[in-house]
């Protein structure tokens, strides 16, 4: 505290030395806390935006690695239903010529029991 401003402050408030004293104490003491608040605000908004910036990447990472299994799974689906395909028309071609078979089967035993 300065010899001018302890001057200055009881000239205008018209104080005694000893009030003026108490005042700039207290004063100082204020300027204290607001310091250290200050200083614990600017540590919590850096921390803040240290936490901002890995639930960023963690965000990133966790959209890659959901959209690459949707990827996967979308090949893997095509490939399945391809598969049923090829697998319901080999089914068809195996019962038509079960067909075929059947009458060939049908029309030698008639032949021969002739």
């Amino acid at each position: 505290m300065s010899w001018f401003h302890t001057r200055f402050v009881t000239k205008v408030i018209g104080t005694s030395d000893a009030e003026t004293s108490a005042v700039m104490d207290s004063t100082a003491g204020l300027n204290d806390r607001l310091v250290q608040y200050v200083h614990q605000m600017r540590t919590l908004n850096m921390q803040n935006g240290a936490l901002l910036k890995t639930m960023e990447k963690r965000e990133i990472c966790r959209v890659r690695e959901f959209n690459s299994m949707k990827k996967n799974f979308e090949q893997k689906l095509a490939d399945d239903e391809k598969l049923i395909q090829e697998l319901l028309h080999d089914r068809s071609t195996l019962q038509i010529e079960k067909g075929i078979m059947k009458e060939d089967v049908e029309d030698l035993q008639k032949r021969f029991r002739l």
